[in-house]
Parts: C-alpha cells; structure tokens; sequence
C-alpha cells in the first residue's frame, strides 16, 4: 500500500534535516548548471516554471517543493540509497 503524504506536517518533507540540506544544495547545483536554466521547462498547477524558478519554490517550501521533498525521502527508502542521489543523477544528466 502507498504510503500517505502528509509534507505539511513533516517540516523537512520526511527528511532528516541533513539529507534536506543536502537535497537543497544538489537542486541548487541542478538549476545552476541547466543547460536551459532561464527557460520554462516545468509545469505545475498551471504555472511555468524555469529550473531557477523551481529551486527557488522548493526551497521556499511552497506545496511544490515539499511533495518534490516527500517523493525523494518515499524514493530513498524504497532504492536504499542516499535521497540528494536522486537530484545528482538529474546533474550528470545535464553534463551529457
């Protein structure tokens, strides 16, 4: 069964304040280096969004940002892996 998504209640999206820090600072890097950084790529909630404007929502914690937060701790959990390993390999996908 899923679980349920309660990221108003969890003050770091289900992370641990480190992981959330680190999250923060691999989105940061992942807008920085966007090959198309300036350019709307994201749509949510019918607003547009360019990978700055995203990393910016995220970390202002607008509804968008902390389910983005919820998905990635529901992710690490599940792949047992680190939760900034989901952003980092959105970064190498920007290097090819």
């Amino acid at each position: 069964m899923a679980e349920e998504l309660h990221p108003r209640i969890q003050p770091f999206g289900g992370l641990e304040r480190d992981d959330f820090d680190e999250v923060m600072s691999a989105l940061r890097m992942w807008a920085e280096t966007h090959p198309q950084r300036d350019e709307p790529i994201f749509f949510e909630m019918g607003r547009s969004y360019t990978p700055v404007q995203y990393a910016a929502a995220v970390a202002d914690r607008a509804d968008i940002g902390m389910s983005l937060f919820e998905f990635i701790a529901v992710h690490s959990r599940e792949t047992g892996t680190r939760p900034r390993a989901f952003i980092d390999r959105a970064i190498r996908a920007n290097e090819e």
